[in-house]
């Protein structure tokens, strides 16, 4: 390859430093790769962006031109370099999605706050603040929805979309009865106000619905794939209880609207109507691809800034977070 390098294909490293061999995972499945060379790789994937050079790819990351032209035509060879002239047909893009989506939505369950709590790392506070902030996305997640349906032009699949929304308004009611099972009242509930990064992830679902309907089958997968395993639950319940000195069954309205939605099939909508997802507009594809790539890093924001407000010393800050008024000049 020469003058410019080319970008990435969407490609997930798991790097354990210590490990012999670490694993790329691609939509073409998952490989492993000696960890010596993969901490190489690493060097020079920041600049892997379209824009410059190899010579200008090795003045920035210290790595030799001719050790990153060889781990370019070895990743080229492999077929991990966008190709601007292929298309794909329909069916084959429609499966891409799919297998995009599963990495995107284990990356989330890896990276997201309340699948930390049990690790006893936090204090009692961040499960509060977590619990508040997934009451105000589940109270504004079916409007969301619903705007899909509204915007949906092919009538079959406009209904499937509001059947969805009506079955997920009022479940913010299973969190709100939570936090008053972990002492809150519900006037403080319903009146608290949301951190900045919950917004966003309201304001990108409803921007990603608006902008293609049919993608919100694409975003059920992402945000709802959990499976409900009462086993996992019982333990999860359990270590939050010794962490946090609250009663084991405090969280069941919670996952009781978990369950619900399992039993719905709400995480494996993507899959029942995958046909549905029109991709007949290829650059319309992508620009919805961006949006709901950026949905899952709002949620890792979400995750970073819950602990950052919620966890140990307050130092005044308000449980649960208040908005600003104007009787508060």
């Amino acid at each position: 390859m020469q003058g410019l390098i080319g970008t990435l294909r969407e490609n997930v490293w798991h790097v354990g430093p210590n490990d012999e061999n670490s694993f790329l995972q691609t939509t073409d499945g998952v490989f492993e790769v000696p960890t010596v060379e993969a901490l190489e790789f690493l060097k020079i994937r920041s600049h892997l962006t379209g824009h410059i050079s190899a010579d200008e790819i090795s003045l920035r990351s210290g790595v030799s031109k001719e050790r990153i032209l060889s781990i370019v035509d070895s990743l080229d060879g492999a077929g991990l370099f966008k190709d601007k002239n292929s298309k794909l047909a329909e069916e084959e893009l429609r499966q891409r999605l799919v297998k995009l989506v599963d990495i995107w939505s284990n990356e989330l369950k890896d990276l997201y706050i309340a699948n930390k709590l049990p690790s006893g790392s936090f204090s009692k506070s961040v499960l509060v603040g977590w619990l508040l902030e997934m009451f105000h996305y589940i109270r504004s997640f079916p409007d969301a929805i619903e705007a899909a349906a509204r915007s949906c032009s092919e009538p079959s699949t406009k209904d499937i979309i509001q059947v969805y929304a009506d079955q997920e308004k009022g479940h913010e009611e299973f969190v709100v009865q939570t936090l008053v099972n972990l002492g809150l009242k519900r006037d403080e509930i319903l009146t608290s106000h949301p951190l900045p990064s919950t917004q966003l992830i309201v304001f990108l679902m409803n921007r990603l619905l608006q902008h293609s309907p049919t993608m919100v089958f694409a975003m059920a997968k992402l945000v709802e794939s959990q499976e409900f395993d009462e086993n996992n639950i019982s333990l999860y319940k359990h270590l939050l209880s010794e962490n946090f000195s609250i009663p084991e069954d405090a969280l069941d309205p919670y996952f009781l609207h978990q369950e619900i939605d399992t039993n719905m099939g709400h995480g494996t909508l993507m899959d029942t109507y995958l046909d549905r997802i029109d991709v007949r507009d290829t650059q319309r594809v992508s620009e919805a691809l961006n949006i709901l790539h950026d949905l899952k890093h709002a949620f890792e924001l979400q995750t970073a800034e819950i602990v950052n407000y919620y966890d140990g010393d307050m130092q005044g800050r308000y449980i649960p977070r208040q908005a600003m008024t104007l009787e508060a000049l």
